[in-house]
């Protein structure tokens, strides 16, 4: 995940990548089952966000995002085939020997417990319980200094359920949002030959550039999407809405030095008209992450 709701192509490997850090403990395969929860860096200057992913993140998908994992993965040591280790370069191959680790220890689960004894919770609500305070309007707000210079620290919501069950609904939404519902929206298509051929140019609100009008959106100098509502706008992901991100993302790029192009009309090949799709697939996770966390009670206690 290169930025919010943009995927790209990477070669996993220390020849190629300066810095892997603890990636290859968290994606060990490509078919390695793990989420992640990003949080802004320390020092960053936009306003804090928080994003969940389920594969490869890169580090300013979040802004110098630090990255907490529901699970880390282990290998048999080499040398002591009872001793398990941390995955390292050299023995990402022994795949056949991986242990899963839960990253939410079982004091973590105790100290939940005690907390809300009338409610039988898992690791996994836990897990969901964080991403939703982490969206926490209150939360943000009376920490906003804090959140700038340090990492998260997590309270004890008096309604727990109400922060579980809106991060187990907001990650369903975020981790799918390339086959999620679409937001319905009015279609402009004039006829070209392909309509929908992305090129160099980003895409464009209406109105004009002092005044635009953020409800609509020219795709393609023949395609245009209307009735985009506000609340497309309200959710904001490391600095930008998932609109804005699709932007700035999708349009043809050459890198200067080598000399790769990199066409994102490549990602909608086999149904051109896919694109407008994907980005009704967006409007839809915002509106849908506004709602939720409008709907939110407060997370901090008197």
């Amino acid at each position: 995940m290169y930025r919010p709701f943009c995927k790209q192509n990477v070669y996993l490997d220390s020849q190629f990548v300066d810095h892997l850090s603890q990636i290859l403990s968290l994606f060990p395969t490509l078919d390695t089952p793990n989420q992640v929860i990003g949080t802004t860096g320390r020092g960053e200057t936009v306003e804090f966000s928080t994003l969940m992913t389920d594969t490869v993140p890169n580090i300013h998908l979040v802004a110098s995002a630090q990255w907490f994992a529901r699970w880390r993965y282990e290998v048999h040591d080499l040398n002591s085939p009872d001793a398990w280790v941390r995955i390292q370069d050299e023995v990402v191959d022994d795949v056949p020997g991986l242990r899963r680790v839960d990253n939410i220890t079982n004091w973590c689960l105790q100290q939940f417990r005690f907390q809300y004894p009338s409610q039988l919770i898992t690791k996994d609500d836990i897990w969901h319980y964080l991403y939703g305070i982490l969206h926490a309007p209150d939360y943000r707000t009376k920490y906003r200094p804090d959140l700038s210079k340090d990492l998260p620290r997590i309270p004890f919501a008096p309604d727990f359920g109400a922060f579980r069950d809106a991060g187990a609904d907001l990650a369903a939404r975020h981790l799918g949002y390339e086959t999620g519902p679409q937001y319905k929206l009015i279609v402009q298509i004039d006829h070209a030959p392909n309509p929908y051929q992305l090129d160099t140019s980003p895409m464009k609100w209406g109105g004009t550039r002092k005044e635009p009008d953020r409800s609509v959106l020219h795709v393609t100098p023949f395609v245009t999407l209307h009735n985009i509502p506000a609340a497309a706008h309200g959710y904001v992901v490391n600095g930008r809405t998932p609109l804005e991100w699709a932007i700035d993302r999708l349009r043809i790029r050459k890198d200067k030095e080598s000399g790769i192009v990199n066409d994102p009309n490549a990602w909608f090949a086999e149904n051109p008209a896919e694109l407008v799709a994907h980005l009704e697939r967006l409007v839809y996770v915002s509106v849908e992450t506004v709602r939720i966390v409008d709907g939110l009670p407060p997370a901090l206690g008197d």
